[in-house]
């Protein structure tokens, strides 16, 4: 049975993503929050970064020479990638913080720390935005934040790699 190159790139990606995954429960259960540690962001940073490459080398692998493989197309199946690999992240960071509300005090403190350094100037918006960001706090809009803040990273990954990996049609010649 032949499997078609989109459903590689759904399984690499997600299997991207579980990696990513590991890497944040090693750091978690070093004691590490998942969402404000600067080594787990780097960890994971890092991994997406690598995997798409290497997704992106395995979909030019599986595409015949006499085809082209654009730009457009490098760039399409690298974010694609990252689509799955971020979704199966961000239903981790929400199961991590729905098992664990003890995590999120700390999150929210980050939060009020950033809302007095934005602010510091204007205390009455500090103090409504500091409310409306604790109020929104939950397992649910953290999965989302970590979701799309791993898809937004890949993007300029993303082009990197295709801008590397795009290639023209080859003639081949059949002796």
């Amino acid at each position: 049975m032949k499997i078609n190159q989109t459903l590689k790139d759904v399984l690499f990606g997600l299997a991207l993503g579980g990696f990513m995954c590991m890497c944040t429960a090693i750091y978690f259960n070093k004691g590490e929050n998942p969402v404000i540690s600067e080594d787990t962001t780097t960890a994971v940073y890092m991994l997406h970064t690598l995997g798409m490459v290497f997704g992106v080398m395995m979909s030019i692998n599986g595409c015949p020479l006499d085809r082209r493989f654009s730009f457009l197309r490098a760039f399409g199946v690298a974010y694609f990638i990252m689509l799955m690999a971020s979704v199966v992240y961000g239903f981790y960071t929400f199961y991590v913080y729905a098992e664990n509300p003890d995590l999120m005090p700390a999150v929210k403190e980050v939060l009020a720390t950033n809302a007095e350094m934005m602010f510091a100037d204007k205390p009455e918006l500090q103090e409504s935005y500091k409310d409306v960001m604790l109020a929104m706090v939950t397992p649910t809009f953290l999965g989302c934040i970590e979701a799309s803040r791993v898809l937004t990273a890949s993007l300029i990954p993303a082009l990197v790699t295709a801008l590397f990996f795009r290639r023209k049609a080859r003639v081949v010649n059949d002796k």
